[in-house]
This record gives C-alpha cells, sequence and structure tokens, in this order.
C-alpha cells in the first residue's frame, strides 16, 4: 500500500439515496398504477468469506431501522464488483457495499435529484458511522474463511462469480 498501511475493513455507499418504490399489489394494481411509495430498501454485499460482517451489519441496523437486503434480484453478480470496493475484494480485506437497486434511467438524463431520497440517504450514511463506529472500537479483528475468499476470487476470474 502506497499508505504504508493496509485497511483493517472497508464501507462503500453507492447511490444509496434513490428512491426505491414498492410495487403496487395485484388487488390494487389499476388503482395505483404508477403510484409507488418510498421504501428504505438498501442492498449490500460483503467480502465473501467475512460472515461476521453481514451480523455487524444487522446488530448495527438495529437502531437504524433499514430494510437491509443482502441480495439485489436486479444486479447481476459481477456488477457488484464494480465499485470502490473491488480492491479491498481482490486483497481480501473485509467490507461492507452499500448501493441501490439498478434502475431504468440510471446515468441518463432522466436520472433526477427529485428521484433521491434524503431520508433514506441520511439513514444508510448513520448506519455506516455506527457500524465504522463498532469497527474502530473492537478489540478484534473480523475473521475471514479464505478458502471462502479464495474459492470466490478464483470463480471470479474464470467469469464464474455467482456470490
Amino acid at each position: 500500500s502506497q499508505l504504508g498501511f493496509i485497511p483493517y475493513a472497508g464501507i462503500n455507499m453507492d447511490m444509496i439515496g434513490r428512491a426505491d418504490l414498492v410495487r403496487p399489489s395485484i388487488f390494487s394494481w389499476a388503482r395505483n398504477l404508477f403510484k409507488g411509495k418510498q421504501t428504505n430498501k438498501i442492498y449490500y454485499s460483503h467480502l465473501p468469506g467475512c460472515e461476521a460482517i453481514d451480523s455487524i451489519c444487522q446488530l448495527c441496523n438495529e437502531e437504524i431501522e433499514l430494510s437491509l437486503n443482502g441480495h439485489n434480484p436486479y444486479n447481476n453478480s459481477t456488477t457488484q464488483l464494480l465499485g470502490d470496493h473491488q480492491r479491498f475484494f481482490y486483497r481480501g480485506i473485509p467490507y461492507v457495499h452499500f448501493y441501490d437497486a439498478n434502475h431504468a434511467d440510471l446515468h441518463t438524463p432522466r436520472d433526477k435529484p427529485r428521484k433521491i431520497n434524503l431520508k433514506k440517504a441520511q439513514k444508510v450514511s448513520q448506519l455506516a458511522m455506527v457500524i465504522a463506529t463498532n469497527l474502530a472500537n473492537s478489540t478484534e479483528k473480523l475473521q475471514v474463511n479464505h478458502y471462502q475468499w479464495l474459492e470466490a476470487y478464483s470463480d471470479l476470474i474464470s467469469g464464474d462469480y455467482r456470490y
């Protein structure tokens, strides 16, 4: 590392304030077509083989009350590695990556600031701060199962990454 140290863990937040809309139920579909309701749902991923960070996220979220979802059906698994947390993955350093679902207007002129859910972005930022504080104050180092991490790493290299 050019900085002279190896990071203990990483926290990455990518487009965390996008207003995720709840699709209407089939019973109210006609009445509520195009009328969505904002949620506090946020997706996250972490280093394969470091299940402790998943537990820390869940525990810290008890104060924040976000709807954490560890699986995003709208993202394929390789998309989850296209971000600032990618370097942590390649080095086997624990990380948690918070992100929103991909949207049809992502990175287009239709992607407007009014679609940002500021309260959701604030809650995700609070969660990241609580996690960072807990990690910084912990006397125990996060454990990584390097066999699981190496399996995920080799699958990524071969193009068969499914985590």
